[in-house]
């Protein structure tokens, strides 16, 4: 379940958030649910303790934290692209004390940062995070050279996993310690 659906077409929402959950409750929870299409949502402030803080399944919806960004912490998984198809994603995040960061299940034409000009560039902030990173199943991604994953510790194997994806281009960068390996990439290309 979740407290803040966003449905329909073409909206454009700017949030100050300051979610707190109760450990009771977290485990099922989406904290905010993207549905629909052509989307522009700017969310700062905070979401903690949750099964997911932001998941996306809309098209292009472009998702940025601009200012001083949005703060995920205790979550299994912080921000979620799935069956979501010519979005982005950019601006700063921070993941602290949660199991997955940025994931993105069976999309197309996703750019993980910046996709115009104009956009913020993407920072990627994660402590004590296990995977800080993880594509799988989508194609056409890119996480362009103005994107930057920083992260430790992690405690993971991983710190980017790419499984069973086809057309990824990584041209940013990755920056942390505590992983056993850096990118890990299984059955794509």
């Amino acid at each position: 379940w979740s407290p803040l659906y966003i449905t329909g077409q073409g909206h454009s929402i700017n949030l100050t958030l300051n979610f707190r959950f109760t450990p009771s409750i977290a485990s099922d929870l989406q904290a905010i649910h993207v549905l629909g299409s052509r989307h522009r949502i700017q969310l700062q402030g905070s979401i903690d303790a949750s099964a997911v803080g932001v998941f996306v399944a809309g098209d292009d919806v472009h998702l940025v934290a601009p200012g001083d960004g949005l703060h995920l912490s205790n979550m299994t998984q912080s921000v979620v692209f799935e069956n979501s198809t010519t979005s982005n994603v950019h601006g700063t995040f921070f993941v602290s004390d949660s199991v997955l960061g940025f994931v993105m299940l069976s999309s197309q034409h996703v750019t993980v940062g910046a996709k115009q000009p104009s956009d913020l560039p993407l920072v990627f902030k994660c402590t004590s995070t296990t995977i800080p990173m993880t594509f799988q199943t989508s194609q056409h991604v890119k996480f362009p050279a103005s994107s930057r994953l920083q992260f430790g510790p992690a405690t993971g194997n991983s710190t980017v996993l790419i499984k069973d994806c086809s057309n990824v281009s990584w041209m940013g960068s990755v920056a942390g310690n505590g992983t056993t390996n850096g990118v890990y990439i299984s059955t794509s290309d």
